[in-house]
Formats: C-alpha cells, sequence, structure tokens
C-alpha cells in the first residue's frame, strides 16, 4: 500500500459500511484519510460535544475484514462538575472487525472483550462508526483537572445525604 489517498465517507463501501463493496472495491486493502464534517457527526452534536479542528480520520483496510481507524482531534464540551466549557485532545486508534450478521458480531465481542466488532447488516455508515468511537472514548464525560463539583438543589428540599453525614459524625453515648 502506497500513500494514504483521500476518500469522501460517503464512498462506495463505506455509506453504509459494507464488507462486501469494500472487499470488491479494494481487494488489496487501502490506507486512506477521510475527511468528516461537524455536520455529519449528529449525535455529538446531542451530546453538547464539539469539534474545534477538522477531523481527519485515517483508515485502513486490510481487504479481509478488518478496519484500523485513527485521528487526533480537539473537542470542547460542557465540564460535568462545572459545566462550563472544557477543551481534550483526543487521539485514538482502534481495529475493528467486520461481520455480515449482528449475532457473528455479538459472539465475536462476547468471546474477547478487546475486540470491536461491526455488523455489516446493521447499515451503518462509517462516520455512525467514528462517533461511537469519540462517545465511548469520552465515556460519561470530560472535567476540569481542578474542577471541583458543584451541588444545587433547585428544589428546596434537605438534602438526605447532608442528614445522614450529620447521624454519622455524631458520637454514640458510652
Amino acid at each position: 500500500m502506497s500513500d494514504p489517498i483521500v476518500l469522501s465517507p460517503d464512498s462506495d463501501g463505506f455509506s453504509p459500511i459494507a464488507f462486501q463493496r469494500l472487499a470488491e472495491r479494494f481487494p488489496n486493502g487501502i490506507e486512506a484519510s477521510l475527511p468528516i464534517l461537524e455536520s455529519q457527526l449528529r449525535r455529538l452534536k446531542d451530546s453538547s460535544i464539539s469539534l474545534l479542528e477538522p477531523l481527519v480520520v485515517s483508515m485502513g483496510f486490510d481487504g479481509q475484514r478488518q478496519i484500523r481507524v485513527g485521528f487526533d482531534v480537539a473537542l470542547r464540551t460542557d465540564c460535568m462538575r462545572c459545566m462550563k466549557p472544557v477543551d481534550r485532545r483526543l487521539a485514538l486508534s482502534a481495529d475493528v472487525l467486520l461481520f455480515d450478521t449482528a449475532e457473528q458480531a455479538d459472539r465475536a465481542m462476547m468471546s474477547d472483550p478487546e475486540v470491536d466488532a461491526v455488523s455489516t447488516e446493521d447499515q451503518r455508515d462509517f462516520t455512525e462508526l467514528i462517533e461511537d468511537e469519540i462517545l465511548l472514548e469520552i465515556g460519561h464525560g470530560l472535567t476540569h483537572s481542578d474542577c471541583q463539583p458543584t451541588l444545587k438543589d433547585e428544589s428546596g428540599r434537605p438534602n438526605p445525604f447532608q442528614d445522614l453525614a450529620q447521624l454519622l459524625s455524631m458520637k454514640k453515648p458510652s
């Protein structure tokens, strides 16, 4: 394989991801660069995650059943503690195995927790795969390294944990 070529995520075999079309179009594999527009990543927008720079994914298809994806991008989202913007650089490299059926993909992931598998019958496109990888990497959210949690009780009700803390701190009579 030579220098990476630039493909569109809508190129044959990528939207939706189709193993058969990828194998026919690139029987010897391919190394490519795929620019992805932020507007194509709808679930990130719904999660209040924005890109601070263009996202270009390096992709390798081995001609068999494996896609390797990698990217390095700066993201912005709300801090899970103070709810103010937090920026992070996310560098990711993942190998994804392609299976014809969801059952095969599920079996592969159940037998080996390290396996990342996709069923081509699910009709997912390449941008959804990239979104999945970003969302999995971020997990439950990002925080500032020096940020302290802020607890807001807008209901006006007493905090039961505060009452519990007071009870636990009371000394028992001897």
